[in-house]
């Protein structure tokens, strides 16, 4: 009689077989044996492993307990991938070539695990493998008509995005070390794109550098432009000045009205100042009244200043599910561009770093705020989402400057 306890140790032996193989073979190999053992069912030598797959399938708990079974045989071997001291394109194509598998006819025959495999095709678990490889995806020249209503493909340019699109509750240990190794990786080398293209745009004309961004040249040397200017100033100007005026405030409504006359001020500074008047800086004393107004008449402290900069990064960046934040956000970005926009964004979270609290922090709200907001995109809507493709590169290249330029003045480097 075939028990739950044998059940699982044929389980066991798939598993076990798998983390023998990653270290034995190359990846593409892997993928192969992979194939012949779950997809073609022809031609793998290990008798064993196909008569314990066999069991499994037939068995009274195939339907709901293999679609977990093959997730974590995918996951064994993509892990061990994406946590190689190198993460060479190998790694890389396979964590592709195994997911797309999954895409094709698998089989035109109907025995159990053929049904069973085409089930998972259709689950979560494949959803989140299928995002797995789009961030593994090499892929930065992306060719002029790009699909623009089809975000999901371009989550390997946003890595900042991959703590929040990529895992979830069930990411165990390993596949969380595996992510951030990724995001590292993914950044470090956008960093040192943008610097190379950065030199050629300012200081060597004929350098061959590349575009690291979906943004035009002109967009991408403005973006550029705002966010030095925007850091530069830090330290000596406009966010200390206000910084000082949120210590000094008597009470945390005093603050609020510093904060939206700050933040006002930028649309007045911007292309079309007038743009405010019409409904955004209603809506911005709106959000701010409603703020916590019971501390209203309480000294303000650094908690507070936080969690009024993390509720307003909440309303701006706005899930769609609050329809009319979104919309704002939305026609924020069609009134004065992308880079305005972000620009908006990064000096709330600079209040933050104002007030001694964790800048890194506000730049992880900022990405679940947009995770959400991609996600959305990606499973609910086909439309020109160039407004979105726009932001997030625009984040990208914000976030890059003022923390690049964060870390080399925390190392005594000279700021440029």
């Amino acid at each position: 009689m075939y028990t739950y306890q044998a059940f699982q140790a044929d389980a066991e032996l798939l598993y076990n077989h798998l983390l023998m193989l990653r270290k034995q073979e190359s990846p593409g190999e892997v993928v192969q044996h992979f194939y012949h053992l779950f997809i073609a069912r022809s031609g793998y030598p290990k008798s064993r492993l196909s008569s314990a797959l066999d069991r499994i399938v037939t068995s009274s708990w195939s339907e709901r307990e293999f679609s977990h079974i093959l997730n974590r045989c995918c996951y064994i071997l993509i892990n061990y991938w994406w946590l190689q001291s190198e993460f060479k394109s190998e790694f890389k194509q396979a964590t592709l070539n195994l997911v797309q598998l999954f895409q094709g006819e698998v089989s035109r025959s109907h025995d159990p695990l053929s049904k069973l495999i085409a089930q998972f095709a259709h689950t979560s678990q494949y959803e989140a493998l299928r995002r797995r490889a789009w961030a593994a995806d090499d892929d930065t020249i992306v060719e002029p008509r790009f699909d623009r209503s089809h975000i999901g493909p371009l989550i390997h340019r946003y890595p900042f995005l991959y703590s929040y699109y990529l895992l979830d509750e069930d990411t165990s240990d390993l596949g969380q070390e595996a992510v951030r190794r990724l995001q590292a990786q993914k950044e470090n080398q956008f960093e040192a794109n943008l610097l190379s293209y950065a030199h050629q745009l300012f200081v060597t004309p004929l350098s061959t550098a590349h575009n690291p961004t979906l943004l035009s040249a002109h967009h991408l040397q403005a973006a550029i432009v705002q966010f030095v200017g925007i850091e530069s100033l830090h330290p000596e100007a406009t966010d200390l000045h206000l910084a000082s005026q949120i210590s000094q405030a008597p009470s945390y409504g005093v603050v609020k009205q510093q904060i939206q006359d700050y933040l006002i001020e930028s649309i007045y500074q911007s292309h079309n100042p007038r743009y405010g008047n019409h409904h955004f800086n209603d809506w911005l004393r709106e959000q701010l009244k409603n703020t916590m107004p019971q501390f209203d008449h309480v000294k303000p402290d650094s908690r507070l200043i936080e969690q009024t900069c993390t509720q307003l990064i909440e309303s701006l960046i706005a899930s769609p599910a609050q329809i009319n934040n979104h919309l704002m956000f939305i026609d924020l970005n069609s009134n004065l561009g992308a880079t305005l926009t972000i620009g908006l964004v990064l000096k709330i979270a600079l209040l933050c770093r104002s007030v001694k609290t964790s800048f890194i922090g506000a730049k992880s709200r900022i990405a679940r705020q947009f995770a959400t907001i991609f996600r959305h995109y990606e499973t609910s809507v086909r439309a020109d989402l160039g407004w979105l493709i726009e932001c997030l590169d625009t984040f990208m290249v914000a976030f890059t400057i003022l923390f690049w330029a964060r870390r080399n003045r925390s190392l005594g480097r000279p700021h440029s």
